[in-house]
C-alpha cells in the first residue's frame, strides 16, 4: 500500500487478491464454490468490497503499514502481505518491550520508593508507639509529681502543726535556762523578768493541756484545721513535765521570797530589815518580791508557808520601830 493508494479498490487488484488466497476457486476455472468454504470466502469477499476508501482511520493505517515496509525497504507484494501480521505484531512487542526497558529503572525507583514508603509507615508506628509509651510515661510522672506535692504538703501541715505545738505546749531552751537559774534574782539583774515570764507560760501551757486531757471532744473542737492536740499518753507525759518544772520553779520561788522576808535570820536586827526592805518591794510593782508573792498565790500551801515565814520578821520589825 502506498500513501496514494486512497481510492476505491479496482476488479483487478480484488481479482490478485482473490487469487493469492488458497481457499478461492473463481468462476474462470469453471467450478462453481460451494460449501462452507465457498461461503466463509463470499463474506469475506463481501466485506473487502464493502470497505471505504475514504475511511481516514483506513488510510492512517495504510500509512502505518507503508512506514513500516519503507522502512525495512520493502515493497507491496504477496510476500510481505501475508507477513503483514507477524510484522506488525513483532513490531508492537518489540516497542513492547523497548517500553519495559524504558520503564524499567522506573519500575525499580517505583519499587524503592513502596520499600521506602513502608519502612516510613513503620517508623512512623514506631514513632507513635513510642509517643504513646512517652506520654504514658508523663502522665505517670505528673501523677507522681502531684502526688508528691501533696505528699509534701501534708509534711509541710504536719511539721507546722507540730511546731505550734511545740511552741505552745513546750518550753523553749531560754525559758528552761530562767526555770533552772540558780537564783530567782541577781543584783546585775536578768533573772528576773526571764524567770517569771517562763514560769507565767509553763502555767498557761500546763492548763491548756489539763483542760484537752479532761475534754478531748471539746479540745479538738475548738481547734483549727491541722491543730494538734493534746491527747492520751504523750498528753499525759507532756503534763508531767510542765508540772515537774513548775513545781521546782514555785519551790525555789518559796525559797527567795521566804529568805527575802526574813527567815533565817540570824538575828532580830537582820529579821527587822528584811521586814523594811519588803514593806518597800510592796510599793514596786516590778519587784520581784513582789512578784513572786503574787506568783505563789497560785500554790496556796507555798503561800502559807511563806507567809508564817515573815512572822517572825515582822514582830522584830515592830519591836524596833517601838524602841
Amino acid at each position: 500500500f502506498s500513501k496514494r493508494s486512497k481510492k476505491k479498490m479496482d476488479p483487478a487488484t480484488l481479482a490478485q487478491i482473490a487469487a493469492t488466497h488458497p481457499l478461492v476457486r473463481t468462476v474462470e476455472s469453471g467450478e462453481e464454490p460451494t460449501g462452507p468454504a465457498a461461503e466463509a470466502i463470499r463474506r469475506q469477499v463481501e466485506s473487502l468490497l464493502a470497505i471505504d476508501m475514504e475511511d481516514p482511520e483506513l488510510h492512517e493505517a495504510m500509512d502505518v503499514v507503508a512506514d513500516l515496509w519503507k522502512s525495512k525497504g520493502m515493497g507491496n507484494t504477496a510476500e510481505n502481505r501475508r507477513n503483514l501480521r507477524s510484522d506488525l505484531e513483532r513490531q508492537a512487542v518489540e516497542r513492547c518491550e523497548d517500553f519495559v526497558r524504558q520503564m524499567a529503572p522506573m519500575r525499580d525507583m517505583l519499587r524503592q520508593a513502596e520499600a521506602n514508603a513502608d519502612l516510613l509507615d513503620k517508623q512512623a508506628q514506631d514513632s507513635v508507639e513510642d509517643l504513646e509509651r512517652t506520654d504514658a510515661e508523663t502522665r505517670r510522672v505528673v501523677a507522681a509529681h502531684e502526688q508528691l506535692l501533696e505528699t509534701r504538703d501534708q509534711l509541710q501541715r504536719e511539721h507546722d502543726a507540730a511546731v505550734a505545738f511545740r511552741a505552745r505546749y513546750e518550753l523553749s531552751p531560754n525559758e528552761k535556762a530562767a526555770l533552772e537559774a540558780p537564783n530567782v534574782y541577781e543584783e546585775r539583774g536578768g533573772d528576773a523578768d526571764a524567770f517569771f515570764r517562763a514560769l507565767e507560760r509553763a502555767d498557761a501551757a500546763a492548763a491548756d493541756v489539763r483542760r484537752a486531757l479532761a475534754d478531748p471532744d471539746g479540745a479538738k473542737a475548738e481547734a483549727q484545721e491541722h491543730e494538734l492536740v493534746p491527747a492520751g499518753d504523750e498528753g499525759e507525759a507532756l503534763l508531767a513535765k510542765l508540772d515537774g518544772a513548775t513545781a521546782a520553779a514555785y519551790r525555789k520561788l518559796f525559797e527567795f521570797a521566804a529568805l527575802s522576808l526574813g527567815r533565817g535570820a540570824a538575828t532580830a536586827t537582820d529579821a527587822a530589815q528584811k521586814a523594811a526592805a519588803s514593806e518597800a518591794a510592796a510599793t514596786d510593782a516590778r519587784h520581784p518580791l513582789k512578784r513572786a508573792l503574787q506568783a505563789l498565790t497560785q500554790r496556796r500551801a507555798l503561800y502559807a508557808a511563806c507567809r508564817d515565814a515573815c512572822g517572825a520578821s515582822r514582830r522584830a520589825l515592830c519591836v524596833a520601830r517601838l524602841k
